[in-house]
């Protein structure tokens, strides 16, 4: 693992949260204080690779978390409408917006419906096929830096 500790707005991030992660100052993400190799992150093989199928299943349930195919019909009722009520306050459609690690795509599909152009990525094909089978959403496949064919629209407030 590398040293992490900057937040995607640019800013250091400086008070720690737990072992794991440091708040950013600026924004309030929570930041991971230690970043993965990228390997970590790859899923070669759905089965196998942490961010693959069993993540959405295993992982999620040994952690008293619902499956994915519960959160995406309990999410559009409670945490879909809070993002997008936070989102209007700062965009309002048209606009293009680009979900990465979309999930199971509901967030998407909400958005859709409100008036935006959409799309989203995700690690592993098994939830990019559930994403777009559920909701009928524009997924892409890989981290962030190895989709090159996406053009992104910064927005300024």
């Amino acid at each position: 693992m590398t040293t992490s500790g900057r937040c995607w707005c640019g800013e250091a991030a400086d008070r720690k949260l737990n072992e794991h992660y440091l708040l950013c100052p600026n924004c309030g993400t929570a930041v991971l204080s230690r970043m993965h190799e990228s390997a970590h992150f790859a899923v070669a093989d759905d089965t196998r690779d942490f961010y693959g199928h069993r993540y959405w299943h295993e992982y999620q349930t040994n952690r008293n978390l619902p499956r994915i195919e519960e959160r995406a019909r309990t999410d559009l009722s409670e945490r879909c409408l809070f993002w997008l009520a936070n989102l209007l306050e700062f965009v309002a459609p048209p606009a293009r917006i680009l979900e990465v690690g979309c999930g199971h795509g509901g967030f998407l599909q909400l958005l859709a419906e409100a008036g935006f152009e959409v799309e989203g990525t995700e690690l592993s094909p098994w939830v990019i096929a559930f994403a777009r089978r559920t909701f009928g959403v524009r997924v892409h496949e890989g981290p962030l830096e190895s989709l090159a064919n996406l053009t992104l629209v910064q927005i300024s407030y």
